[in-house]
């Protein structure tokens, strides 16, 4: 897949051997640049399969969100958090969470240092955008995980606001879901580039 060396490196350290069938189709359709809808139950693979794509694609030379996830609960955003700090360590990525529970200042002070990666709620994450804490200029990728719990967990206007505000550059965009709707369709239709569809991915 000619990922970076250091990635590759944490990615075995961490133990994973061999990509699943869902990461080898993933890694490299993300890396470069396709918009996908990757539909998919738990434990397929595919949270491990976006961060090491996102991993690979940021310049770590530039201190601005480069990558913004959204994740329908606070606690996936911290647990994707996790995974891009243990497997991006090695190389200096940084990644930030935008959440409830973590105190606003200290949020925006992590924000003003410039992470690479950002990942956390719609709600809190279109607040620091208005706020202009979260630059969106660096912006080169949109990754919706569990995007069947987003949008009916009312926050949908959220997300279409933040893809209106961030479609002043072309953006890549990713949906994981464990379904596809068809409010997601219609969502897809209205942002993203002739998105690659993979369904039904089992190891």
């Amino acid at each position: 897949m000619n990922l970076r060396a250091e990635l590759l490196e944490r990615i075995h350290a961490r133990g994973y051997e061999r990509p699943w069938t869902i990461q080898q189709r993933v890694i490299p359709l993300c890396v470069q640049g396709s918009d996908l809808i990757v539909e998919a139950p738990s434990g397929s693979g595919k949270t491990v399969a976006f961060i090491i794509a996102v991993l690979q694609k940021i310049n770590i030379s530039t201190r601005e969100c480069q990558a913004l996830i959204l994740a329908p609960n606070r606690e996936l955003a911290q647990a994707i958090q996790l995974e891009c700090m243990s497997l991006g360590e090695s190389f200096g990525s940084q990644c930030q969470a935008s959440i409830g529970g973590i105190p606003v200042l200290q949020e925006v002070q992590k924000l003003k240092a410039g992470p690479h990666i950002v990942v956390g709620t719609p709600g809190r994450v279109k607040h620091m955008i208005l706020a202009k804490y979260l630059k969106t200029q660096n912006i080169k990728m949109l990754i919706l995980h569990q995007a069947d719990s987003l949008l009916p967990n009312g926050y949908k206007e959220e997300i279409y606001d933040m893809f209106e505000r961030l479609n002043h550059v072309p953006i890549q965009v990713i949906l994981l879901s464990a379904t596809v709707s068809n409010e997601l369709l219609n969502l897809a239709e209205k942002f993203m580039r002739h998105p690659i569809q993979i369904s039904h991915m089992h190891e």
